[in-house]
């Protein structure tokens, strides 16, 4: 059978006619619909100008909080720590606590014993401010790198990577991330 010949013969069939009260109903919910009314030209030259605003202001509050200064408290060249085993539930207790710790003197035999390796792993993990300090140790059962970086949007909190030693060699592993205000200085002293 050709598609044209049940094409006729489905349109021989008789229609049924819709219940009355399904014709109601449908009626009745068509009444509460809202009506759409098209925007204007003159609106739509408004919503242009607006969402242009929108833009540029957004823009220039993004630009203000990386330009502004950072008053981070770490020297300009990023201190390395080692020996640090991080809990995962405890992190940004023993994190906090890890800012007095001692610096590094020997090689860590990862890629924080190389400004241009602690570069590439910041790379990798697009990170855009400056790196403060690393901390190499241990997360749960894992070798990791702490990476802490100034965080451009706010100054008084700090950007935290929990790394693999062999960031920025490799394809960055990051186990976790987050904001965090790792010196205190937001903590009000009571």
């Amino acid at each position: 059978m050709q598609e044209s010949e049940v094409s006729a013969r489905l349109r021989a069939l008789p229609s049924p006619a819709m219940p009355d009260d399904v014709l109601t109903g449908i009626e009745a919910r068509l009444a509460l619909e809202q009506v759409v009314v098209p925007l204007t030209p003159r609106h739509r030259n408004r919503l242009t100008w607006l969402l242009a605003a929108a833009s540029v202001l957004g823009f220039l509050v993004l630009v203000g909080s990386a330009a502004s200064p950072g008053t981070q408290p770490v020297a300009a060249s990023p201190i390395v720590r080692a020996g640090a085993v991080f809990e995962p539930a405890l992190f940004a207790d023993q994190l906090r606590a890890r800012t007095t710790a001692k610096a590094m003197t020997r090689p860590t035999n990862t890629f924080a014993d190389s400004s241009s390796d602690i570069t590439a792993c910041a790379s990798a993990v697009q990170a855009y401010g400056r790196v403060l300090f690393l901390d190499v140790g241990s997360y749960g059962p894992d070798a990791a790198v702490v990476l802490v970086t100034a965080y451009p949007a706010n100054p008084d909190y700090e950007e935290v990577w929990v790394v693999t030693p062999d960031c920025g060699a490799t394809e960055a592993s990051v186990y976790r991330h987050m904001i965090y205000d790792v010196d205190g200085s937001t903590l009000k002293s009571v």
